[in-house]
């Protein structure tokens, strides 16, 4: 876990509980939303901090994602940490039932695995993105396999973007950014 803390124009990065890092000079500090973007290298090492992940989950705070995953420990991890960013969380765990959801509650986006029991996330994404009533909800598929290999499904399938497994919870906040601006 990588903590960042500023006192007095010095910001200080806890990478563990025996190494910290006090950086005086900052490549960007933006002050109005205290956000801030640096590099940073040490040893092997290179960090970087983007303010843009954390402002669009700012925006996404009192929206409603649906989740639709059939590992139990990866919707539960998900899960929690968008119910951190306050967003109210649908979840699911097979096509059907997702697919049940989305129409029934109209979520503001919608995260679904591709390999899921009943409805893959393929068909799910058609049947949601070809019909009038949803078609405005951002769908982002997850894959197991490697992306050049579902393109052609992904492309039939209407969903807005796609991630592969494994991923790190900032990879998809960046693809979340990508679906809202």
């Amino acid at each position: 876990m990588i903590h960042f803390v500023t006192v007095s124009n010095i910001y200080i990065i806890f990478l563990t509980k025996i190494k910290v890092l006090i950086i005086k000079s900052v490549k960007y500090c933006d002050t109005t939303s205290f956000f801030i973007k640096f590099r940073v290298e040490v040893g092997d090492w290179t960090f970087y901090h983007y303010p843009h992940s954390q402002k669009i989950m700012a925006e996404l705070t009192n929206k409603s994602i649906l989740v639709i995953e059939n590992d139990e420990k990866v919707l539960e991890a998900l899960s929690a940490r968008f119910r951190a960013k306050d967003m109210l969380v649908i979840t699911a765990t097979d096509g059907y039932d997702g697919y049940i959801r989305a129409c029934k509650e109209s979520p503001d986006m919608i995260i679904a695995e591709t390999l899921l029991p009943s409805m893959d996330g393929y068909r799910l994404a058609r049947l949601l993105k070809f019909d009038e009533r949803y078609k405005h909800i951002p769908i982002l598929l997850i894959t197991q396999k490697p992306l050049k290999s579902v393109q052609i499904m992904f492309n039939s399938s209407g969903a807005d973007n796609i991630i592969a497994k494994p991923f790190r919870f900032g990879d998809l906040k960046d693809k979340i950014q990508e679906l809202i601006s």
